[in-house]
């Protein structure tokens, strides 16, 4: 196996304690002290407490990661205000480089920029085999400058998944760290390097309804017109505008999928979630950039369809594996298709994980704000999406 990994969940309220006994768990379960940390923990934590009750079980190595909606292993899952999940991952041939950079609200392309100078400095070869692991502010993420800026300033060709840092909506930030620092509006991340191969699949489930329309008149991340009409006046059609009150509400109804013909996903829709909108403008921002010209539809989340494309979506990519009992695994989830959307009682996407990989295998994750991952060759955040990616 080239990559050794060992997963821990806890749920504890005390952050010190949680670090430790979770950090306890995977020097248990590797059998040695890893290389690389990967830690996801409930905005409710004290984030420097955890980090600080990590270290005292495993003392200097670098860990990574970002707080979240709620987490996911294949020990269990939950959308609690206090849990943690953590990796420990352990190769001789494989390598990971963590990073954090902040301020990302002032300017994405100089994070973007940031980023690609850090991965030049590792003077990697072409032919070494690279993964981009990001797990950036959701709420301030220009992501298409982000994206862009690293793809100019990079040497090499990079694929990138991840997902948006979250919180509980409680709380007006999220958080990302590295190491011992903290930070609110930034990106932290990692890049995989080296022997191995990695296979990614995404499933996203939505419907679409009505008619095609076009994106006439947008700047950035935010929607002036569709259609020729004020945007704001074309979504309030739909719903009518006591719906919009509600952000979070509007999230668990709508989204904006655009089309692509792609040659390697079975889905042939992207989604941009609407995460706000203003009144005296007549606007709707969405989660990523859709530009002027966007031929899109709306589209409303579908259960059955969530659960089947999540099916089709792990059955492809096991497929395309080599030996895919030994690999290892991340699933980045949106947070509006935990609870929000199933409820507590019924099958979810991750129960259909659980199903396939069996309570023996390693996979771990988030519920994300947005989830990162390459669409029709280009790196791209969707929304109301899994993302699933194996390592081997």
């Amino acid at each position: 196996m080239k990559l050794n990994r060992a997963i821990a969940y806890c749920r504890n309220y005390d952050s010190f304690t949680s670090g430790e006994v979770a950090a306890k768990q995977v020097v248990e379960k590797i059998g040695k002290k890893p290389d690389f940390l990967l830690l996801f923990a409930s905005i409710g934590h004290d984030i420097s407490l955890i980090l600080k009750g990590i270290k005292s079980i495993i003392a200097d190595v670098p860990i990574c990661g970002c707080t979240s909606f709620g987490n996911i292993t294949h020990l269990g899952h939950d959308e609690s205000s206090h849990s943690i999940a953590l990796m420990g991952l352990q190769s001789n041939v494989i390598n990971s480089h963590p990073f954090i950079f902040d301020e990302l609200e002032e300017s994405s392309q100089k994070v973007g920029r940031e980023i690609a100078s850090k991965l030049n400095n590792l003077k990697l070869s072409e032919s070494t085999k690279q993964l981009l692991f990001l797990f950036p502010d959701a709420k301030t993420l220009n992501s298409t400058s982000l994206f862009q800026s690293i793809e100019d300033h990079y040497q090499h060709k990079l694929e990138i998944v991840g997902g948006g840092a979250a919180n509980d909506y409680l709380v007006p930030h999220t958080l990302q760290f590295c190491n011992q620092s903290i930070t609110k509006h930034g990106v932290s991340g990692f890049l995989m390097s080296g022997d191995f191969d990695y296979s990614i699949g995404i499933s996203h489930g939505s419907k679409a309804f009505g008619k095609y329309r076009c994106i006439t008149r947008a700047c950035g991340n935010t929607i002036y017109e569709i259609d020729e009409q004020p945007a704001l006046e074309v979504v309030t059609s739909l719903l009518g505008l006591k719906n919009l009150t509600d952000i979070s509400r509007v999230q668990n109804i709508l989204g904006l999928g655009g089309h692509s013909k792609d040659k390697g996903y079975f889905q042939d829709t992207f989604i941009r979630a609407i995460v706000s909108y203003s009144e005296t403008e007549n606007t709707i921002q969405v989660s990523s950039e859709m530009p002027e010209g966007l031929v899109f539809r709306f589209t409303r989340r579908n259960i059955n369809q969530v659960l089947s494309t999540t099916q089709y979506m792990v059955d492809n990519l096991l497929a395309s594996m080599k030996e895919p009992e030994n690999a290892s695994y991340f699933y980045f989830n949106c947070d509006g298709r935990g609870s929000l959307l199933f409820g507590e009682e019924t099958e979810t996407d991750i129960d259909v994980l659980f199903n396939i990989f069996g309570k023996n295998s390693g996979f771990m994750g988030f519920f994300a704000f947005t989830e990162i991952a390459p669409f029709n060759g280009q790196n791209i955040c969707h929304a109301y999406t899994g993302v699933l990616v194996g390592i081997e």
